[in-house]
């Protein structure tokens, strides 16, 4: 060593000599006490941060969950479609029709005086009635709103059978009809 270090050593002893210093014993007590308290802060952090991540699972959602047009997941408003009401009764076009066709088929149904409403209903709204019917079925991820024709509704003034008897021959044999099935019992 050089002399220099020396000297800076033997001063430094000197300083510290006057120090009184913990015994070994104290000095690793505090070291554990350090540790524990280390530990016991990472753990508080990971339950904040564990308690902040799952509590969106643990708190219901406000609104229900909402999928779009295509999606075949069950929603919450996944609910049987309700049976035709007696005094109903479905036109279905042809893929094919064209709007004189559709027309034709309408004018043809206001001769029917005991006719309340008519009801067109579009390819996609057959469609997203046949998802809330059949909700949660496998089935669904094949089959889109195209493969459903676009159709009427007939609604009756009260169920009258005969009556719907004669609209529904008047109507299945007309241009761009594709079916028209007996109404529901």
């Amino acid at each position: 060593m050089s002399s220099r270090i020396r000297e800076a050593l033997v001063e430094l002893e000197g300083d510290v000599s006057g120090l009184r210093l913990a015994p070994p014993s104290a000095v690793r007590a505090r070291g554990r006490a350090r540790t524990r308290r280390r530990v016991g802060a990472l753990a508080g952090a990971t339950a904040v941060v564990l308690g902040a991540a799952a509590l969106p699972v643990w708190r219901a959602p406000a609104d229900p969950p909402t999928f779009s047009v295509g999606d075949p997941r069950p929603s919450a408003t996944c609910a049987p479609e309700q049976p035709p009401r007696p005094g109903v009764l479905m036109v279905f076009f042809k893929e094919e029709v064209t709007d004189e066709q559709r027309r034709a088929v309408l004018v043809r149904l206001k001769e029917f005086h005991q006719i309340d409403r008519t009801v067109t209903v579009s390819p996609v709204d057959r469609w997203e009635r046949f998802v809330a019917t059949y909700c949660g079925s496998p089935e669904l991820a094949r089959i889109g709103p195209d493969q459903f024709p676009e159709s009427v509704e007939v609604h009756l003034r009260r169920d009258d059978p005969a009556v719907l008897e004669r609209i529904r021959e008047a109507v299945r044999s007309l241009p761009g009809v594709d079916e028209v099935p007996p109404p529901a019992r």
